[in-house]
Parts: structure tokens; C-alpha cells; sequence
């Protein structure tokens, strides 16, 4: 997994290897793009992602967001400005943002081009339709909580199904393992038991 995320910041290693820049956090903001960014949307701790890579597509979204006037605006005019004054075009933004519910706003915009979606909650994910016909959802049966949706893995071989098991309850196994791993008797397990050795 970390391979993974590593690859997907070639920028801020080719920096480093080239360079011998070592970039500090900037959260959710974009070394070339403004704005770029999660923003609030109407309800409580609601979000929606929005990414604007030129001068065009800033247009758009001001146009999507009410705004068509900011996109003239000296101080947000180019690619460059936008960066100069991203506090404050962040600001604008959410200001604007906060009008729009989440997945329409998110549908709006798309609908126009722009690369924009809705930050899900994990409630969100898991009801939504392309998450749960993904199949990592399964549902498992637990001896005491009962049948719970569950997370598997994020990777499908071709040559292997596998069995998923709810997790185990403490101590389930022990007998077994000292059994047959390290090949007690039941009496000496009972003897453990009694004396709450084992659980």
C-alpha cells in the first residue's frame, strides 16, 4: 500500500531526487492549480472536492457557482493570480459552496467538465451502488454481534476465491492451538483454566 501512495507523488520525490527540495504539507491545495480543494456544502461536516486546472475551467465553475464576475477578477484572472491569492479565493469559494447541496452541486459541475465529486463519509461509501456492486462488501456473521457488512480486499485474483470468516471470538481458539500446536492435553488446558491462565 505504501508503494502504492508513493507512486502517486512523483512530483514531490522527482523534487527531492533532482532538486533536493523536500516539500512540507499543503493539505489539499495543488502546487499549480487553484482552486484545488475540498469545500463545504450545505448540512453539517459536508464536503465536495473540486479541482481546476486552467483558466477555462475557473470560468466554468464560477459560472456553475453563481459567480461569473470572480472569473474577471484582477486577483483570480490567470492560473498564477488564482496561486498568489488562494487564501482568499478559498475563502469565495466556500462562501459560494455553502449554497449548493453536495451531490447535486458534485453532478452540476461534472456535468460541465470539471473534475469535481463528493468527499463521502463512511457511511456515505458504503451505501453507495459502485461500492457495494464492487464486492468488497461481504456480509459476515459474528457470534455476538450478528451479521455485520464487512470490508475485504481491494485486490481480485483470477485463480483464488477466497472464504472470508468473521472474526473470532476471545480465546475461541485456544484449546486448539495448545492441542495441537503444542500438543497438551485437555486436562492440563483445564488445569490452565482454573488456575485463569487462559481465557
Amino acid at each position: 500500500m505504501c508503494e502504492v501512495v508513493t507512486s502517486m507523488m512523483p512530483e514531490a520525490l522527482l523534487d527531492y531526487f533532482m532538486n533536493g527540495v523536500e516539500r512540507g504539507p499543503i493539505g489539499n491545495r495543488d502546487p499549480e492549480m487553484a482552486p484545488h480543494g475540498v469545500f463545504p456544502v450545505k448540512g453539517a461536516d459536508r464536503w465536495i472536492a473540486i479541482a481546476v486546472p486552467n483558466d477555462a475551467e475557473f470560468g466554468i465553475l464560477c459560472e456553475a457557482l453563481g459567480a461569473p464576475g470572480m472569473a474577471r477578477d484582477p486577483r483570480y484572472a490567470g492560473s498564477a493570480a488564482r496561486l498568489v491569492n488562494v487564501e482568499q479565493l478559498e475563502r469565495e469559494i466556500a462562501e459560494l459552496t455553502r449554497r449548493f447541496e453536495r451531490d447535486e452541486l458534485a453532478a452540476a459541475l461534472v456535468e460541465r467538465g470539471l473534475c469535481a465529486g463528493a468527499v463521502y463519509s463512511a457511511f456515505d461509501l458504503v451505501n453507495d451502488s459502485a461500492f457495494t456492486q464492487s464486492g468488497m462488501m461481504v456480509n459476515l456473521r459474528h457470534k455476538e454481534s450478528g451479521e455485520r457488512p464487512t470490508p475485504t480486499l481491494p485486490v481480485r485474483f483470477n485463480r483464488l476465491e477466497p472464504r472470508f470468516k468473521a472474526a473470532p471470538l476471545a480465546g475461541e481458539h485456544t484449546g486448539e492451538i495448545l492441542r495441537e500446536l503444542l500438543d497438551m492435553s485437555d486436562g492440563e488446558i483445564e488445569a490452565l483454566r482454573e488456575e485463569r491462565v487462559l481465557i
